[in-house]
């Protein structure tokens, strides 16, 4: 796993839209202190809700994970006219969002797994909805 404290980074833009995963842009940032890598619990067989980016080197191996901030194709909460915040309630079919992973040698893919926004539920043995490879090793 990734090493904390301030590090090179690639902030990686990844879209999906009708369906398709893409990574749309990647930036590269000299030194940024990014959050330790998310270790997912013991589900103990069962399966996991939520939804998480991993970086994997070429042979599979994670080398960070992070947490996404809401299901990709489902309602967010957005700010409220007058203040605070509410839950739209239609889904997205098209979602973007921003993961900083670290900028290593090894940076190979991103995989992406979501739970199914009508209640499925995905498996830490189960395949990502994504499979990203990142050009160059990771690095642009």
């Amino acid at each position: 796993m990734a090493r904390t404290g301030p590090q090179a980074v690639v902030r990686l833009r990844i879209r999906r839209r009708e369906g398709r995963w893409s990574v749309v842009k990647q930036t590269r940032i000299e030194a940024m202190t990014i959050t330790p890598s998310y270790q997912l619990p013991d589900a103990r067989g069962r399966a996991l809700t939520g939804a998480w980016c991993e970086a994997t080197d070429e042979a599979g191996e994670v080398i960070y994970r992070t947490l996404l901030p809401h299901l990709a194709g489902t309602s967010v909460e957005v700010p409220r006219e007058g203040g605070g915040l509410q839950r739209a309630d239609e889904y997205r079919e098209d979602d973007e969002f921003d993961i900083v992973v670290p900028d290593t040698d090894a940076l190979h893919s991103v995989n992406v797994f979501v739970t199914d926004p009508r209640g499925g539920q995905a498996r830490v043995t189960g395949a990502p909805v994504a499979s990203l490879r990142l050009p160059r090793g990771g690095r642009r």
